[in-house]
Protein backbone atom coordinates (compact mmCIF):
# COMPACT_ATOMS: atom_id res chain seq x y z
CA UNK A 1 0.00 0.00 0.00
CA UNK A 2 0.89 3.48 -0.43
CA UNK A 3 0.92 6.58 1.30
CA UNK A 4 -2.88 8.13 1.12
CA UNK A 5 -3.22 11.48 -0.30
CA UNK A 6 -6.03 13.42 1.30
CA UNK A 7 -9.62 12.93 -0.09
CA UNK A 8 -11.41 16.08 -0.97
CA UNK A 9 -15.65 16.50 -1.60
CA UNK A 10 -16.90 19.88 -2.03
CA UNK A 11 -20.71 20.56 -1.47
CA UNK A 12 -21.31 24.00 -3.55
CA UNK A 13 -24.01 26.21 -1.54
CA UNK A 14 -26.68 27.85 -3.38
CA UNK A 15 -26.81 31.74 -2.94
CA UNK A 16 -24.39 34.66 -2.87
CA UNK A 17 -22.83 34.70 0.71
CA UNK A 18 -20.72 32.53 2.47
CA UNK A 19 -21.74 30.46 5.41
CA UNK A 20 -20.24 30.76 9.13
CA UNK A 21 -18.67 28.41 10.91
CA UNK A 22 -21.21 28.24 13.18
CA UNK A 23 -23.63 27.13 10.82
CA UNK A 24 -21.32 24.42 10.07
CA UNK A 25 -20.88 23.08 13.53
CA UNK A 26 -24.82 23.26 14.14
CA UNK A 27 -25.08 21.05 11.33
CA UNK A 28 -22.72 18.69 12.82
CA UNK A 29 -23.96 18.07 15.79
CA UNK A 30 -27.62 17.51 13.91
CA UNK A 31 -26.22 14.60 12.04
CA UNK A 32 -23.03 13.92 14.50
CA UNK A 33 -23.85 14.43 18.38
CA UNK A 34 -20.59 12.85 19.43
CA UNK A 35 -18.44 15.30 17.46
CA UNK A 36 -15.53 16.97 18.60
CA UNK A 37 -14.29 20.20 17.90
CA UNK A 38 -9.95 20.26 17.48
CA UNK A 39 -8.04 23.14 17.82
CA UNK A 40 -6.59 24.60 14.56
CA UNK A 41 -2.98 25.58 14.18
CA UNK A 42 -2.22 28.69 12.76
CA UNK A 43 -0.05 27.33 10.19
CA UNK A 44 -3.11 25.61 8.45
CA UNK A 45 -4.55 28.43 7.41
CA UNK A 46 -2.15 29.50 4.88
CA UNK A 47 -4.08 27.43 2.03
CA UNK A 48 -7.19 28.94 2.58
CA UNK A 49 -6.60 32.02 0.09
CA UNK A 50 -7.80 34.62 2.47
CA UNK A 51 -11.03 33.14 4.11
CA UNK A 52 -11.34 33.77 7.66
CA UNK A 53 -12.09 30.01 9.39
CA UNK A 54 -11.37 26.37 9.64
CA UNK A 55 -13.25 23.77 11.73
CA UNK A 56 -11.42 20.91 12.17
CA UNK A 57 -13.85 17.94 13.33
CA UNK A 58 -13.20 14.67 15.25
CA UNK A 59 -15.62 12.26 13.50
CA UNK A 60 -16.66 9.16 15.19
CA UNK A 61 -15.82 6.52 12.75
CA UNK A 62 -13.33 8.48 11.02
CA UNK A 63 -9.06 7.89 12.54
CA UNK A 64 -7.81 11.45 10.93
CA UNK A 65 -9.25 14.53 11.44
CA UNK A 66 -11.79 16.53 8.80
CA UNK A 67 -11.43 19.60 7.70
CA UNK A 68 -13.83 22.24 6.43
CA UNK A 69 -13.76 25.50 5.02
CA UNK A 70 -15.13 27.73 2.31
CA UNK A 71 -14.43 28.97 -0.53
CA UNK A 72 -15.51 30.35 -3.64
CA UNK A 73 -17.00 28.39 -6.17
CA UNK A 74 -14.99 27.54 -9.26
CA UNK A 75 -15.99 26.24 -12.42
CA UNK A 76 -15.97 22.65 -12.80
CA UNK A 77 -13.59 20.59 -14.95
CA UNK A 78 -15.54 19.84 -18.09
CA UNK A 79 -14.76 15.77 -17.51
CA UNK A 80 -16.38 15.67 -14.19
CA UNK A 81 -19.51 16.42 -16.16
CA UNK A 82 -18.49 13.50 -19.12
CA UNK A 83 -18.54 10.91 -16.26
CA UNK A 84 -21.23 12.04 -14.20
CA UNK A 85 -24.93 10.74 -16.39
CA UNK A 86 -26.90 10.67 -13.64
CA UNK A 87 -26.80 14.79 -12.94
CA UNK A 88 -29.88 16.59 -14.62
CA UNK A 89 -29.89 19.59 -16.57
CA UNK A 90 -31.43 21.83 -13.43
CA UNK A 91 -28.98 20.67 -11.29
CA UNK A 92 -26.40 22.11 -13.40
CA UNK A 93 -28.46 25.01 -13.55
CA UNK A 94 -28.15 25.17 -9.89
CA UNK A 95 -24.42 25.12 -9.61
CA UNK A 96 -24.17 28.31 -11.76
CA UNK A 97 -26.14 30.02 -8.71
CA UNK A 98 -23.72 28.77 -5.85
CA UNK A 99 -21.48 31.54 -5.38
CA UNK A 100 -19.47 29.57 -2.29
CA UNK A 101 -18.47 25.85 -1.09
CA UNK A 102 -17.29 24.01 2.00
CA UNK A 103 -14.62 21.79 1.63
CA UNK A 104 -14.59 18.67 2.94
CA UNK A 105 -11.36 17.12 3.28
CA UNK A 106 -9.95 14.14 5.54
CA UNK A 107 -7.12 10.93 5.08
CA UNK A 108 -8.19 7.95 4.91
CA UNK A 109 -6.34 5.89 6.46
CA UNK A 110 -5.71 3.21 9.55
CA UNK A 111 -8.36 1.36 8.47
CA UNK A 112 -10.43 -0.01 5.35
CA UNK A 113 -10.20 2.99 3.12
CA UNK A 114 -13.69 2.37 1.44
CA UNK A 115 -15.67 2.33 5.11
CA UNK A 116 -13.31 5.50 5.89
CA UNK A 117 -14.70 7.63 2.19
CA UNK A 118 -18.63 6.12 3.25
CA UNK A 119 -17.83 8.43 6.57
CA UNK A 120 -16.63 11.15 4.63
CA UNK A 121 -19.43 11.02 2.28
CA UNK A 122 -21.92 11.29 5.28
CA UNK A 123 -20.04 14.56 6.85
CA UNK A 124 -20.43 16.10 3.35
CA UNK A 125 -23.91 15.00 2.93
CA UNK A 126 -24.94 16.33 6.69
CA UNK A 127 -23.66 20.00 4.99
CA UNK A 128 -25.34 19.79 1.91
CA UNK A 129 -29.04 20.67 2.87
CA UNK A 130 -29.44 22.93 -0.26
CA UNK A 131 -26.47 21.83 -2.55
CA UNK A 132 -27.54 20.91 -6.00
CA UNK A 133 -24.91 17.81 -5.78
CA UNK A 134 -21.16 16.99 -4.14
CA UNK A 135 -18.15 17.36 -6.12
CA UNK A 136 -15.65 14.70 -5.24
CA UNK A 137 -12.73 16.86 -6.51
CA UNK A 138 -10.50 13.68 -5.49
CA UNK A 139 -11.92 11.67 -8.50
CA UNK A 140 -12.94 14.49 -10.99
CA UNK A 141 -16.75 13.68 -11.19
CA UNK A 142 -20.16 15.06 -9.72
CA UNK A 143 -22.16 12.81 -7.51
CA UNK A 144 -26.14 13.14 -7.44
CA UNK A 145 -27.66 13.52 -3.92
CA UNK A 146 -29.08 10.56 -3.92
CA UNK A 147 -26.61 8.39 -5.61
CA UNK A 148 -24.28 9.77 -2.50
CA UNK A 149 -27.04 8.86 0.16
CA UNK A 150 -27.50 5.58 -1.43
CA UNK A 151 -23.69 4.89 -0.65
CA UNK A 152 -23.75 5.95 2.69
CA UNK A 153 -27.54 4.14 3.49
CA UNK A 154 -26.34 0.93 2.57
CA UNK A 155 -25.15 -1.13 5.32
CA UNK A 156 -22.05 -2.68 3.45
CA UNK A 157 -19.04 0.07 2.55
CA UNK A 158 -18.76 0.93 -0.96
CA UNK A 159 -16.37 -0.66 -3.44
CA UNK A 160 -12.93 0.06 -4.98
CA UNK A 161 -15.35 1.22 -8.08
CA UNK A 162 -17.30 3.04 -6.44
CA UNK A 163 -14.29 5.16 -4.64
CA UNK A 164 -12.87 6.16 -7.93
CA UNK A 165 -14.27 7.16 -11.65
CA UNK A 166 -13.45 5.96 -15.22
CA UNK A 167 -12.43 8.16 -17.85
CA UNK A 168 -12.11 7.65 -21.61
CA UNK A 169 -10.04 9.70 -24.04
CA UNK A 170 -10.12 8.57 -27.69
CA UNK A 171 -8.22 9.40 -30.66
CA UNK A 172 -9.47 9.45 -34.67
CA UNK A 173 -6.46 8.95 -35.84
CA UNK A 174 -6.11 5.23 -34.13
CA UNK A 175 -9.22 3.99 -35.46
CA UNK A 176 -11.09 5.64 -32.14
CA UNK A 177 -9.46 3.70 -29.79
CA UNK A 178 -9.68 4.35 -26.09
CA UNK A 179 -7.13 5.26 -23.35
CA UNK A 180 -9.64 4.31 -19.99
CA UNK A 181 -7.59 5.30 -17.07
CA UNK A 182 -9.36 5.80 -13.08
CA UNK A 183 -9.13 9.39 -11.13
CA UNK A 184 -9.53 8.58 -7.12
CA UNK A 185 -7.50 5.43 -5.73
CA UNK A 186 -4.69 7.08 -4.44
CA UNK A 187 -6.60 8.69 -1.52
CA UNK A 188 -6.80 4.48 -0.93
CA UNK A 189 -3.38 3.70 -0.97
CA UNK A 190 -3.21 2.19 -4.29
CA UNK A 191 -2.49 3.26 -7.45
CA UNK A 192 -4.92 4.09 -10.07
CA UNK A 193 -5.33 2.33 -13.05
CA UNK A 194 -5.13 2.12 -17.09
CA UNK A 195 -5.84 0.49 -20.17
CA UNK A 196 -4.27 1.66 -23.46
CA UNK A 197 -6.02 1.07 -27.11
CA UNK A 198 -9.01 -0.81 -25.79
CA UNK A 199 -12.13 -0.84 -28.59
CA UNK A 200 -14.90 1.73 -28.01
CA UNK A 201 -16.72 -1.41 -28.16
CA UNK A 202 -15.26 -3.25 -25.30
CA UNK A 203 -15.29 -0.40 -22.82
CA UNK A 204 -17.99 -1.57 -20.80
CA UNK A 205 -15.95 -4.98 -20.22
CA UNK A 206 -12.83 -3.07 -20.18
CA UNK A 207 -14.44 -0.89 -17.12
CA UNK A 208 -14.95 -3.97 -15.25
CA UNK A 209 -11.69 -5.58 -15.22
CA UNK A 210 -10.82 -1.63 -14.27
CA UNK A 211 -12.76 -2.30 -11.47
CA UNK A 212 -11.45 -5.61 -10.61
CA UNK A 213 -8.13 -4.33 -10.68
CA UNK A 214 -8.83 -2.18 -7.65
CA UNK A 215 -10.85 -4.23 -5.63
CA UNK A 216 -8.01 -6.66 -6.04
CA UNK A 217 -4.83 -3.65 -5.09
CA UNK A 218 -7.64 -3.47 -1.84
CA UNK A 219 -8.04 -7.07 -0.84
CA UNK A 220 -5.38 -9.03 -2.26
CA UNK A 221 -2.25 -6.33 -2.51
CA UNK A 222 -1.74 -6.77 -6.33
CA UNK A 223 1.48 -4.86 -6.76
CA UNK A 224 3.43 -4.00 -10.33
CA UNK A 225 5.78 -6.78 -11.41
CA UNK A 226 3.58 -9.58 -10.71
CA UNK A 227 1.30 -11.47 -12.90
CA UNK A 228 -2.12 -12.09 -11.53
CA UNK A 229 -4.90 -14.89 -13.33
CA UNK A 230 -7.97 -12.88 -14.36
CA UNK A 231 -9.98 -16.26 -15.16
CA UNK A 232 -8.87 -19.84 -15.70
CA UNK A 233 -7.66 -18.55 -19.01
CA UNK A 234 -6.58 -15.34 -18.55
CA UNK A 235 -3.17 -13.79 -17.20
CA UNK A 236 -2.42 -10.18 -17.13
CA UNK A 237 0.70 -8.00 -16.08
CA UNK A 238 0.34 -4.78 -14.22
CA UNK A 239 3.27 -2.42 -15.20
CA UNK A 240 4.63 0.94 -12.99
CA UNK A 241 3.31 4.01 -15.51
CA UNK A 242 7.18 4.86 -15.75
CA UNK A 243 8.06 1.63 -17.20
CA UNK A 244 5.20 1.88 -19.79
CA UNK A 245 6.02 5.54 -21.06
CA UNK A 246 9.22 3.65 -22.11
CA UNK A 247 7.56 1.55 -24.28
CA UNK A 248 5.58 4.15 -26.02
CA UNK A 249 5.68 5.81 -29.15
CA UNK A 250 6.04 9.54 -28.16
CA UNK A 251 2.67 10.35 -30.09
CA UNK A 252 0.48 7.47 -28.86
CA UNK A 253 -2.34 8.58 -26.51
CA UNK A 254 -1.25 8.32 -23.24
CA UNK A 255 1.85 9.06 -23.39
CA UNK A 256 4.39 11.16 -21.97
CA UNK A 257 3.00 14.37 -23.64
CA UNK A 258 -1.12 13.73 -22.70
CA UNK A 259 0.37 13.52 -19.01
CA UNK A 260 -0.21 16.30 -16.44
CA UNK A 261 -0.56 16.06 -12.51
CA UNK A 262 -3.76 14.04 -12.34
CA UNK A 263 -2.21 11.76 -14.27
CA UNK A 264 0.92 11.34 -13.05
CA UNK A 265 2.14 8.25 -11.12
CA UNK A 266 1.62 6.20 -9.47
CA UNK A 267 -0.54 4.35 -11.77
CA UNK A 268 -0.55 1.04 -12.81
CA UNK A 269 -1.14 -0.26 -16.65
CA UNK A 270 -2.38 -3.39 -17.69
CA UNK A 271 -0.54 -5.45 -20.26
CA UNK A 272 -0.89 -8.70 -21.76
CA UNK A 273 1.80 -11.25 -20.54
CA UNK A 274 5.01 -11.10 -22.78
CA UNK A 275 5.37 -12.86 -26.23
CA UNK A 276 8.33 -14.17 -27.35
CA UNK A 277 6.77 -15.08 -30.78
CA UNK A 278 9.11 -15.31 -33.90
CA UNK A 279 7.97 -13.41 -36.80
CA UNK A 280 8.58 -15.49 -40.45
CA UNK A 281 11.76 -16.69 -40.44
CA UNK A 282 13.22 -14.47 -38.35
CA UNK A 283 15.51 -15.98 -35.68
CA UNK A 284 14.50 -12.66 -33.06
CA UNK A 285 11.85 -12.73 -30.99
CA UNK A 286 9.01 -10.65 -31.98
CA UNK A 287 7.06 -8.60 -28.99
CA UNK A 288 3.53 -8.08 -29.42
CA UNK A 289 2.17 -4.80 -28.67
CA UNK A 290 1.75 -5.37 -24.52
CA UNK A 291 -0.93 -2.60 -24.49
CA UNK A 292 -3.54 -4.64 -26.99
CA UNK A 293 -6.07 -6.95 -25.24
CA UNK A 294 -8.75 -7.28 -27.86
CA UNK A 295 -8.44 -11.17 -27.91
CA UNK A 296 -8.32 -11.45 -23.71
CA UNK A 297 -11.18 -8.87 -23.58
CA UNK A 298 -13.71 -10.23 -26.44
CA UNK A 299 -12.26 -13.98 -23.87
CA UNK A 300 -14.45 -12.24 -21.03
CA UNK A 301 -17.28 -10.95 -23.04
CA UNK A 302 -18.25 -14.49 -24.15
CA UNK A 303 -17.19 -16.04 -20.78
CA UNK A 304 -18.17 -13.40 -17.73
CA UNK A 305 -15.61 -15.53 -15.99
CA UNK A 306 -13.67 -13.41 -13.51
CA UNK A 307 -11.64 -14.59 -9.69
CA UNK A 308 -12.93 -11.99 -7.43
CA UNK A 309 -11.95 -11.40 -3.98
CA UNK A 310 -14.02 -13.05 -1.44
CA UNK A 311 -14.54 -9.91 0.51
CA UNK A 312 -15.77 -8.67 -2.88
CA UNK A 313 -18.16 -11.96 -3.97
CA UNK A 314 -19.18 -11.39 -0.23
CA UNK A 315 -20.17 -7.61 -0.82
CA UNK A 316 -22.13 -8.10 -4.45
CA UNK A 317 -23.86 -11.23 -2.58
CA UNK A 318 -25.30 -9.04 0.02
CA UNK A 319 -25.19 -5.83 -2.33
CA UNK A 320 -27.71 -7.72 -4.67
CA UNK A 321 -30.27 -8.77 -1.94
CA UNK A 322 -30.07 -5.59 -0.13
CA UNK A 323 -31.13 -3.79 -4.00
CA UNK A 324 -32.86 -6.79 -5.04
CA UNK A 325 -36.31 -4.29 -4.97
CA UNK A 326 -34.48 -1.99 -7.57
CA UNK A 327 -34.46 -4.70 -9.63
CA UNK A 328 -37.41 -6.41 -9.96
CA UNK A 329 -38.90 -2.31 -10.29
CA UNK A 330 -36.65 -2.02 -12.95
CA UNK A 331 -37.82 -5.33 -14.58
CA UNK A 332 -41.45 -4.60 -14.92
CA UNK A 333 -39.99 -0.88 -16.73
CA UNK A 334 -38.43 -2.93 -18.81
CA UNK A 335 -41.31 -2.66 -21.88
CA UNK A 336 -39.87 -0.25 -24.83
CA UNK A 337 -37.09 -0.42 -23.47
CA UNK A 338 -33.40 -2.59 -24.56
CA UNK A 339 -32.26 -3.88 -21.38
CA UNK A 340 -31.32 -7.57 -20.39
CA UNK A 341 -31.45 -8.75 -16.56
CA UNK A 342 -28.84 -11.22 -15.84
CA UNK A 343 -28.80 -12.94 -12.41
CA UNK A 344 -26.07 -14.36 -10.89
CA UNK A 345 -26.29 -17.82 -9.24
CA UNK A 346 -23.98 -20.14 -6.97
CA UNK A 347 -24.29 -23.92 -7.31
CA UNK A 348 -22.79 -26.63 -5.61
CA UNK A 349 -19.49 -28.00 -8.21
CA UNK A 350 -17.58 -31.11 -7.32
CA UNK A 351 -13.98 -29.93 -6.90
CA UNK A 352 -12.45 -29.52 -2.84
CA UNK A 353 -10.98 -26.65 -3.84
CA UNK A 354 -13.71 -24.64 -5.44
CA UNK A 355 -16.95 -26.07 -3.93
CA UNK A 356 -18.71 -23.69 -5.24
CA UNK A 357 -18.85 -21.85 -8.94
CA UNK A 358 -21.52 -18.98 -9.92
CA UNK A 359 -22.97 -18.90 -12.91
CA UNK A 360 -25.15 -16.50 -15.03
CA UNK A 361 -28.38 -16.48 -16.03
CA UNK A 362 -30.57 -14.33 -18.83
CA UNK A 363 -33.90 -13.43 -16.93
CA UNK A 364 -36.98 -14.54 -18.86
CA UNK A 365 -39.69 -14.15 -16.52
CA UNK A 366 -39.26 -12.97 -12.83
CA UNK A 367 -41.81 -12.59 -9.78
CA UNK A 368 -40.65 -11.42 -6.01
CA UNK A 369 -39.44 -14.99 -5.04
CA UNK A 370 -38.80 -16.86 -7.94
CA UNK A 371 -37.73 -16.52 -11.44
CA UNK A 372 -37.07 -18.02 -14.70
CA UNK A 373 -33.40 -17.71 -16.17
CA UNK A 374 -31.20 -19.41 -19.39
CA UNK A 375 -27.77 -19.96 -18.21
CA UNK A 376 -25.51 -18.12 -20.87
CA UNK A 377 -21.86 -19.11 -19.47
CA UNK A 378 -20.08 -22.69 -19.93
CA UNK A 379 -20.35 -24.04 -16.25
CA UNK A 380 -16.23 -25.42 -15.41
CA UNK A 381 -17.70 -27.24 -12.88
CA UNK A 382 -21.03 -28.20 -12.47
CA UNK A 383 -21.25 -31.47 -14.85
CA UNK A 384 -25.15 -31.95 -15.08
CA UNK A 385 -25.76 -28.17 -16.64
CA UNK A 386 -24.76 -26.90 -19.91
CA UNK A 387 -25.22 -23.31 -21.69
CA UNK A 388 -28.43 -22.56 -22.63
CA UNK A 389 -30.34 -24.36 -20.18
CA UNK A 390 -33.23 -23.04 -18.35
CA UNK A 391 -33.79 -22.91 -14.19
CA UNK A 392 -36.24 -21.61 -11.86
CA UNK A 393 -33.87 -19.90 -9.44
CA UNK A 394 -34.87 -18.42 -6.13
CA UNK A 395 -33.24 -14.69 -5.52
CA UNK A 396 -32.01 -16.20 -2.10
CA UNK A 397 -29.30 -17.82 -4.18
CA UNK A 398 -28.52 -14.76 -5.94
CA UNK A 399 -24.50 -13.33 -5.47
CA UNK A 400 -24.97 -10.96 -8.16
CA UNK A 401 -27.13 -9.72 -10.92
CA UNK A 402 -26.89 -6.97 -13.87
CA UNK A 403 -29.08 -4.83 -16.13
CA UNK A 404 -27.26 -3.88 -19.54
CA UNK A 405 -28.47 -1.13 -21.42
CA UNK A 406 -27.22 0.53 -24.48
CA UNK A 407 -25.01 3.45 -22.55
CA UNK A 408 -23.38 0.11 -20.17
CA UNK A 409 -24.04 -2.35 -17.51
CA UNK A 410 -25.34 -1.74 -14.22
CA UNK A 411 -24.93 -3.76 -11.05
CA UNK A 412 -25.75 -3.19 -7.39
CA UNK A 413 -23.22 -1.19 -7.08
CA UNK A 414 -24.10 1.77 -9.86
CA UNK A 415 -27.63 1.13 -10.32
CA UNK A 416 -28.73 4.15 -8.20
CA UNK A 417 -28.21 6.42 -11.95
CA UNK A 418 -30.67 4.01 -13.87
CA UNK A 419 -32.99 3.64 -11.71
CA UNK A 420 -33.69 7.58 -10.60
CA UNK A 421 -33.59 7.98 -14.55
CA UNK A 422 -36.77 5.30 -14.81
CA UNK A 423 -38.16 6.91 -11.95
CA UNK A 424 -37.34 4.24 -9.01
CA UNK A 425 -36.35 6.37 -6.24
CA UNK A 426 -33.60 4.69 -4.17
CA UNK A 427 -31.27 6.10 -1.37
CA UNK A 428 -32.85 7.81 1.88
CA UNK A 429 -35.92 7.86 0.54
CA UNK A 430 -35.95 4.01 0.39
CA UNK A 431 -38.95 4.16 -1.83
CA UNK A 432 -39.27 1.33 -4.69
CA UNK A 433 -42.03 1.25 -6.92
Amino acid sequence: MLSPVPSTLIVPLPGLDPPDDADVRRRLSRAFPDWEEMEVADEEFQFLGGLSWMVSARIPGLFQPVYIWVEEADELPEDAWWVSTDIQPEEQEAYDDCAFALVVETTLSSADPRQLWKVQLSVALALAEDAPFLYDDSAIRILSLPYAESLVETPSAPSAREMMSLHAVYDEDDGGRLWMHSHGLARAGVADVEMLQVLRHQRTVASQLLGHVADRQMDDGLAAGKSFQVNPSIRLNLVELEEALDWMAPDALGSEWDRDEYHAPPRLLLTAPESTDRDGFSFLPRRRNPFVLDALLASLERDELIYYTEAEVRRMAYLSRYRWPVFLSLWRQRRGRDWTFLVKAAFDAEEADAPVEHLWFEVVALEPEEMEGVLVNRPLRVADLRAGDRLTLSPEHVTDWSVATDDGAYTPGNIVPLALRAGVLVGSSKKVH
